[in-house]
């Protein structure tokens, strides 16, 4: 990767090479904003059963549980939830190191995996009340982890980040945008999403819309703002950024300081950081693949004989690309007649 998503990378790089510091001193910009006070409620799931079975302390320590739920025989899950408790205390230290955040300030959460019931949700953060203190209870979706597309490590990173924000000195709701940031951030895996940004555009996605506002771009915004903080702040400003907003400051006021923007604008900028790291991300044979796919829509086998054979000049592809031309060499076998259906 090139450009701006190699800036990106570099933060990131420095970001776990630096020391966690508890608030960055010297060189960060002078935040405003007062500090909410008050006792928050979590963003809870309106769907999200009460939590269930003995109750256990409120600590500073996540406690990793496990409840199978349908997948009570699954070898897949068992294996998973063997090796969950080590997960989950490898994520919070990561956690810490990446962001800064921990939860020796606040109660840490119940993680437990369990099958949510939808693969499209990672996981989901409800609250709970234990000695009369609120606790969150992140439940991390089993279903996309004994399947192998996501990675534990990921989610986990992502879902106790989003834990570690919701702090005791929130009064209004995070925007969804700085959660995914600093979960990007923590989990250090900017590169596959723009990657991944990237790939979508070649076969024809709309175009990744940045908006503060709009809930619905929070993905978006959210690695927009990680690319223009790359390239206009500082590992340890970033890390106090982080913090600031655990402590209950307003991100959307303090972001035109941290990038140094006197109109207070940060939105335009950052949609052009985005633009420009997603325009780094190689995709040649991602278009060669969509050359591929339109040739086979024209001209049947003959003409996807004849896109692969062109696209094989180029090298050897890799497997995906492989696993791809074998899937339109059999729906052309279907279609001549050649395959039983």
């Amino acid at each position: 990767m090139r450009g701006a998503a190699a800036v990106v990378l570099g933060l990131c790089a420095a970001l776990g090479a630096c020391r966690t510091r508890a608030a960055a001193r010297g060189g960060a910009p002078d935040p405003t904003g007062d500090a909410a006070t008050g006792l928050p409620a979590l963003s809870t799931d309106p769907g999200e059963e009460p939590a269930c079975g003995t109750e256990v302390p409120i600590s500073d320590v996540p406690r990793a549980e496990a409840d199978p739920l349908a997948y009570a025989d699954d070898d897949r899950f068992l294996a998973l939830a063997a090796t969950w408790p080590d997960r989950v205390r490898t994520a919070t230290e990561r956690l810490e190191l990446m962001t800064g955040l921990t939860f020796r300030d606040r109660a840490a959460p119940r993680v437990v995996l369990t099958p949510l019931r939808d693969e499209r949700v990672p996981y989901r953060l409800a609250t709970e009340i234990v000695e009369g203190r609120r606790r969150p209870v992140l439940r991390v979706g089993a279903e996309s982890l004994v399947s192998g597309t996501d990675r534990p490590e990921r989610v986990l990173l992502r879902g106790l980040a989003a834990a570690a924000l919701e702090g005791p000195a929130r009064a209004a709701p995070l925007p969804a945008w700085f959660t995914v940031s600093v979960g990007t951030l923590a989990a250090g895996d900017l590169a596959d999403r723009l990657e991944a940004l990237a790939r979508a555009a070649v076969r024809g996605a709309k175009a990744p819309s940045v908006d503060a506002r709009d809930p619905a771009e929070a993905e978006a915004t959210g690695l927009a703002v990680v690319v223009l903080l790359a390239g206009a702040s500082t590992p340890d400003d970033v890390r106090r950024l982080i913090l600031l907003v655990a402590d209950g400051d307003d991100p959307t006021a303090l972001l035109p300081r941290w990038i140094q923007d006197r109109e207070g604008e940060w939105v335009g900028r950052a949609r052009q950081a985005l633009g420009d790291a997603v325009a780094d991300v190689p995709v040649d044979l991602d278009v060669a693949l969509r050359d591929v796919r339109r040739a086979f829509d024209d001209l049947g086998p003959v003409g996807l004989e004849e896109a692969l054979a062109a696209a094989a000049k180029e090298g050897t592809p890799p497997a995906w690309f492989a696993a791809e031309a074998d899937a339109l060499r059999l729906e052309g076998a279907i279609r001549a007649g050649d395959v039983a259906g």
